[in-house]
């Protein structure tokens, strides 16, 4: 773990003394300046602040929702308790992505990723936690990537909508959109998705999967149409249609996990015991999504604000010192 110490001296006209002693910060990075924001509306706004190309980093804690129509980064301290005790950076409501090139990581978000359907295209979103995740508006979302991502209750992409899905943990997944998953736990458990429907293998049919871990609590298999080689899965019919004869059928399909009894749960690591980590994928390491080049990690892979102190109040000459600590992965 990499560790870095900063100081910030952000000059303001005026300030709140009150505002001073909050821990939920998010500095704005444009064109070399830094600036900084303070409190549950410290996301939005730094994002009305910024512009194509910049780059937002919060601190942990709790930060209101925000629609997002600009070109740019947003990065949290992480979407669950780091091993260090580092908290997460937690957004309590929804995420409305409305633009191109939008790059999100290290965020617990408690409600939904709505992409724009008629706008979006290239957007990434990385180490995030997303409740429900949707196109709206009706139109297609072009090439969305998912890495090491939790999605705990439905992803319904429309149409002809593409996205990949990499080392992911993904609940209900449905709907039309083509998606790609590779080295993934996708988890079609009981009851309704967030947004009301039901969903089991069948919905995903205009999918490709490899190395990856089906658990299907009921419902249909997949058509004819997909493809998919190197995955295990916990019924017959989730490969009766293949041709491909390198998929497995584990009947109890938790007896495979450390902690995994059934239901998606965040806390739950999806760690394979020795049995499951027997099952290999194409390319010789286990399936699921601690295999593959790039087996899931948490952490964020960018510097991450996870300790901040503010001053109580400016200096004479207008200035506020800001001391943060930063920490980032290795790798």
């Amino acid at each position: 773990m990499k560790k870095l110490l900063i100081t910030l001296l952000a000059i303001v006209a005026t300030f709140n003394t009150t505002q001073a002693q909050t821990s939920l910060v998010a500095t704005l990075s444009h064109e070399g300046e830094t600036s900084a924001y303070y409190g549950a509306e410290a996301l939005a706004n730094a994002v009305a602040a910024a512009e194509n190309g910049d780059v937002i980093t919060l601190s942990s804690g709790l930060f209101k929702g925000v629609k997002i129509e600009k070109s740019i980064t947003v990065r949290g301290a992480g979407m669950s308790i780091g091993e260090d005790g580092s908290q997460p950076t937690t957004i309590s409501g929804n995420i409305s992505a409305s633009v191109d090139n939008i790059t999100l990581e290290g965020l617990f978000v408690n409600g939904v990723l709505y992409i724009d359907g008629y706008t979006n295209s290239n957007d990434m979103f990385i180490k995030c936690r997303f409740t429900y995740v949707a196109t709206s508006g009706g139109g297609n979302a072009y090439n969305m990537r998912f890495i090491h991502c939790k999605i705990a209750n439905g992803a319904h992409l429309y149409g002809n909508s593409s996205s990949t899905f990499v080392n992911c943990i993904v609940c209900k997944p449905g709907n039309t959109g083509m998606y790609n998953f590779m080295n993934c736990i996708l988890l079609f458990t009981e009851g309704n998705n967030e947004a009301g429907y039901g969903t089991s293998p069948y919905s995903i049919g205009n999918s490709t999967l490899t190395n990856c871990i089906v658990y299907n609590a009921g419902g249909n298999g997949f058509p004819k149409s997909t493809t998919m080689a190197y995955n295990v899965g916990n019924k017959e019919d989730l490969w009766s249609s293949s041709t491909l004869s390198s998929n497995a059928v584990v009947e109890d399909l938790t007896t495979l996990f450390e902690d995994f009894t059934g239901a998606y749960g965040d806390d739950v690591t999806f760690k394979l015991t020795s049995t499951g980590a027997a099952y290999l994928g194409s390319d010789g390491t286990q399936v699921g999504v601690y295999g593959g080049s790039l087996p899931f990690d948490p952490t964020p892979t960018n510097p991450r604000i996870t300790k901040a102190q503010v001053a109580g109040q400016s200096s004479a000459d207008g200035k506020l010192s800001i001391e943060l600590e930063v920490n980032g992965a290795n790798h």
